[in-house]
């Protein structure tokens, strides 16, 4: 990964998949993601990083390290808890092209 940066007011992005990364949280909701709470904001952070992995960054994949930061204090999520993330996220794709290629739109 390079040392690009997309920053813009409430998305920055580090790196050569950071345009990929600003391109979903905009298709995700751009700004209105900051008004999610914990759990739905962890998913879509999970599904920009996954994307832009997929998309960008050749020679980087998963497992993904988690990281939140609340108050002041850092917590790191388990495997398991970043699998299960991932396994909604999966979910959550596959729902969306499903409802798509059969005119649920």
């Amino acid at each position: 990964m390079n040392g690009d940066t997309d920053f813009h007011q409430s998305f920055h992005a580090i790196g050569s998949g950071g345009s990929t990364a600003y391109a979903v949280y905009r298709t995700l909701g751009g700004p209105n993601l900051t008004t999610l709470d914990e759990s739905k904001a962890l998913l879509a952070l999970l599904r920009i990083i996954r994307t832009a992995i997929y998309i960008d960054v050749a020679g980087v994949g998963e497992p993904v390290s988690v990281f939140v930061i609340k108050a002041g204090k850092v917590r790191r999520l388990s495997e398991p808890e970043v699998d299960a993330n991932m396994e909604l996220i999966n979910r959550w794709c596959e729902k969306e092209q499903e409802r798509f290629l059969n005119d649920e739109v």
